[in-house]
């Protein structure tokens, strides 16, 4: 679920970059630092196998400080946590309580992107089941079949000759 998903992400990068004050939806004019910004992610689509279908996500966070440098070391931090773990973000269910599962992401990345902002670029895939509509499952089958064998009298003398069976 993407909220799920969200929420699993957000709350681990507030944590491991020292709980900067998050934002969610605008960062408002005057907004208190250091502070982390979470915008929704772009999202790709494609087919996955036969079942699922693919959502490609990638989530642009920005980092905000005094400096350059101050918001550099927030989203380094991030970043670090995010390798140090292999790319994986422990799943949280909606009472905030770790489920045991894990989100697997991408190669994060880091970028300088303002004098006092940098943006952490993390992108994973979320594969979700097609909604089909229940079938009724074959319930009996029946198999007709003929067999067809050729004798050959030299072949059966051979068998019976050497014990071949």
């Amino acid at each position: 679920m993407l909220e799920q998903d969200l929420a699993s992400i957000m709350r681990f990068l507030t944590e491991k970059s020292g709980s900067p004050a998050p934002y969610y939806n605008n960062v408002p004019e005057q907004f208190r630092i250091p502070a982390v910004y979470f915008p929704r992610p772009e999202i790709g689509s494609s087919g996955d196998t036969l079942n699922t279908y693919a959502l490609d996500f990638s989530l642009f966070v920005k980092f905000f400080h005094r400096t350059k440098e101050d918001a550099y070391e927030l989203g380094y931090t991030a970043l670090n946590a995010l390798l140090e773990r292999r790319n994986r973000i422990p799943l949280i269910d909606e009472c905030g309580k770790p489920t045991g599962k894990y989100i697997r992401i991408r190669d994060p990345t880091l970028r300088a992107v303002d004098e006092s902002a940098v943006q952490l670029q993390i992108d994973w895939t979320a594969r979700k089941p097609f909604a089909d509509a229940p079938e009724t499952m074959m319930q009996t089958y029946e198999i007709e079949t003929q067999i067809k064998r050729s004798y050959d009298a030299a072949k059966a003398e051979q068998e019976v000759l050497y014990g071949i069976q």
